[in-house]
């Protein structure tokens, strides 16, 4: 029975595979990539075939098909958008986004918003990684960035208050 069983665990740990990392990038986080290999691991034959090895081969099977559901949950929940003109888009916060008094022309002010994966994505990482998208836009125009204001959130980062922050910029010539 037990050689009946591998195969078919093979098949729908490649088919699981194929289906969560078709087509994305996943695989470069460091997290999925370690499931992923855990994921692979053949297990080793069993040398009997009595009830406790079995039941070893089906919680594997268990952990590791928990394992690829965890991990797709955790990959499909990081949430940012575009970078949208100030004037033309609304804050993702009930209060706006306080901005320092200044003389720039409306079309030139930006915001851009993103939230974390889970509540253990440090504010710091978001707001290094919106910093880094209003920067590239902002070259990409041959302009500088200017932050006008920022708007975060406040913990505990549970259920579902992930960390998420707003930036409020504007491009600026270069000095």
């Amino acid at each position: 029975m037990s050689h009946i069983q591998l195969p078919w665990r093979r098949l729908f740990r490649r088919s699981v595979l194929r289906f969560l990392f078709s087509g994305s990038s996943l695989l470069s986080h460091p997290i999925i990539s370690v499931i992923h290999r855990l994921i692979l691991l053949e297990p080793k034959q069993p040398r009997d075939c009595t009830g406790s090895s079995i039941l070893r081969m089906k919680t594997k099977v268990f952990t590791s098909s928990a394992l690829a559901l965890l991990a797709l949950f955790m990959a499909g929940c990081a949430y940012e958008t575009p970078i949208q003109r100030y004037s033309e888009s609304g804050s993702k916060f009930h209060s706006p986004t306080v901005l320092m008094s200044n003389n720039i022309p409306e079309k030139d002010i930006y915001r851009v918003f993103e939230q974390g994966a889970t509540g253990f994505v440090p504010i710091s990482s978001l707001r290094e990684d919106l910093e880094a998208r209003a920067e590239k836009f902002c070259d990409r125009q041959g302009k500088g960035m200017l932050v006008l204001g920022e708007n975060l959130s406040h913990p505990p980062y549970i259920l579902g208050n992930f960390p998420r922050m707003e930036i409020v910029f504007a491009t600026v010539d270069k000095h």
